[in-house]
């Protein structure tokens, strides 16, 4: 009488599409064929929309034996695990999987298909890109078009391809129509990870205005397990909870970071997570609190290893420790760091399939550089890189470079090519208003913009300059201002002239004007300087970084 009470209120609820208290029922009753049937004609409705921890708590509810004769339903079930980041167990899974079926002789084409697509993509994501992205392509043309598989596949080989074609461009355009494809196709999934790609795109293209926004598109798309939300959402969270920190909104970025751990850490969901926990050791250090962010690195090197997760993982954060390292002046951990580096490319290291991750740690090796004092070595493989990154819509990275050449080149004593270069990176910097990129530089940054503030007129380059130095403490009296900014252009390339050496016939010749202008122009200039002869006012010049 009680197992038929179970099996009525099973149907019931069933029918009523209360799915967990149905299953609840069955399960009470050991009906787990019934069970098995009712969880697997939820499954692809549950993993498109990126429902796969409720799908997976199901699924462990059955005896093995059970879930593997529903092979789809076990594929299904390691799609789970892979997305909770049990790469270990998923693989076991599919292992024994193949094994039944092997034993079974009698099995779809199409679960074959599935098969291969799993397998080529935990190749892809432990770090074989080039053989990941063969295999996984190959397998997935051979399922049907709206297949989840199919289209997780498709989604991650495409976007590696464009990226390892160096054109943002492209990828860009690519993941906008993938996204909207699949949205309106119901694949929820797949649209909000093409969204959250096509943010990170947005980031390196010097766009965290807009890539805030597409995170916030992806969000609306991914529905609440009641007040808990999927683990997938934490992807959206951690990149905007770093583009909070580029804004150095530290308190905003760590609550959004913190918000975003939280979420995935309950189901270990660390693949979702690794850019979280940069983010918030960068926020750690911004805060001056160097040991907590370089505790955090090791954190996240923990959990990379117990979950065994690619090997590029590892060197993203890597890329971003050293950085923090540089800040607390550990320059022998440092240089162990870029010989290291410099060593496995001799060997082809798999990072040179994916150009954003190795530009991005060229830009941390050239940090090392200036930091050694090896300013002169930088300068003519950053400005390759600045050529590169600029034909491939890579502006954030142009940013990056042009500031680290105004760094080595003020560091050379090269003061007017240091404030073009400065120039540069802040006109791609201050409509987005990017802060981190700078601050993290250090004392070297914040000099290096008071000579820019002192030698230029009113401009949003130099308002953004200004806010930058008071961002490091250094806020300009407004009574220091005048001396740079009512020099006027002609009166600094006098100036300039002045400094070589020149007479004022000498002067006048260059220029092309009369004597008693050059003249002028001198008077001007010295009254505005508060000096009375030639080489008081190169001093006062020099000492003002308005000429070098």
């Amino acid at each position: 009488m009680l197992a038929l009470c179970h099996q009525r209120a099973a149907q019931w609820f069933g029918q009523h599409s209360m799915i967990d208290e149905a299953i609840r029922h069955l399960l009470a009753v050991q009906a787990l064929e019934e069970a098995a049937m009712l969880i697997e004609g939820e499954a692809d409705r549950l993993a498109l929309r990126g429902e796969t921890a409720g799908l997976v708590a199901w699924v462990r509810a059955l005896p093995r034996e059970v879930i593997l004769t529903h092979p789809h339903l076990c594929v299904l079930f390691v799609v789970g695990l892979y997305l909770q980041a049990e790469g270990a167990e998923a693989t076991a899974w599919l292992n024994d999987l193949e094994q039944s079926l092997a034993e079974m002789r009698s099995h779809s084409v199409e679960i074959e298909k599935e098969i291969a697509v799993l397998r080529a993509l935990l190749i892809l994501v432990t770090g074989d890109i080039a053989g990941g992205v063969t295999l996984a392509r190959e397998a997935a043309q051979q399922l049907p078009g709206n297949h989840l598989l199919r289209a997780l596949a498709l989604l991650l080989t495409n976007t590696i391809s464009v990226l390892g074609e160096e054109d943002l461009f492209e990828a860009d355009r690519m993941l906008g129509e993938f996204a909207e494809e699949h949205l309106h196709a119901g694949n929820m999934l797949v649209a909000f990870a093409a969204l959250i790609y096509k943010a990170d795109i947005e980031m390196y293209q010097g766009r965290p205005h807009r890539a805030a926004q597409t995170c916030r598109e992806a969000l609306r798309l991914v529905p609440h397990a009641g007040s808990q939300e999927l683990p997938i959402t934490a992807l959206a969270y951690c990149l905007l909870g770093e583009i909070r920190r580029e804004w150095n909104d530290l308190d905003g970025a760590e609550g959004i970071l913190r918000h975003a751990l939280a979420i995935g850490m309950q189901l270990s969901n660390v693949e979702f997570l690794i850019e979280g926990f940069i983010s918030l050791a960068m926020v750690q250090a911004a805060r001056g609190r160097h040991d907590e962010a370089l505790a955090t690195f090791e954190e996240l090197r923990h959990q990379i290893r117990v979950h065994q997760l690619a090997p590029l993982d590892i060197t993203q954060m890597e890329i971003m420790r050293v950085r923090v390292l540089i800040a607390q002046g550990q320059t022998a951990e440092v240089a162990r760091w870029a010989e290291a580096i410099q060593r496995g490319r001799q060997g082809q290291r798999p990072i040179s399939a994916l150009v954003l991750l190795s530009e991005t740690e060229d830009l941390s090796l050239f940090r090392v550089a200036l930091s050694q004092g090896r300013a002169g070595d930088v300068v003519a493989p950053l400005e390759a890189l600045c050529t590169r990154a600029t034909s491939a819509g890579r502006l954030r990275n142009v940013l990056e470079a042009k500031m680290l050449l105004a760094r080595a080149r003020w560091a050379s004593g090269e003061i007017d090519a240091a404030m073009r270069d400065l120039d540069a990176s802040l006109a791609l910097a201050t409509p987005e208003g990017f802060m981190r990129i700078f601050l993290d530089e250090g004392e070297s940054m914040a000099d290096l913009l008071a000579g820019y503030v002192a030698s230029r007129l009113p401009s949003r380059e130099r308002a953004h300059a200004l806010k930058l130095l008071a961002a490091f403490g250094r806020v300009i009296e407004p009574s220091a201002l005048p001396l740079a900014e009512t020099l006027s252009p002609r009166e600094l390339e006098v100036l300039r002239l002045l400094a070589t050496g020149r007479s004022n016939e000498a002067i006048a010749s260059d220029l092309v004007v009369a004597l008693s202008t050059v003249k002028w122009h001198v008077a001007h200039i010295y009254r505005k300087l508060g000096v009375t002869g030639r080489m008081q006012a190169v001093a006062r010049a020099r000492e003002l970084h308005l000429i070098a």
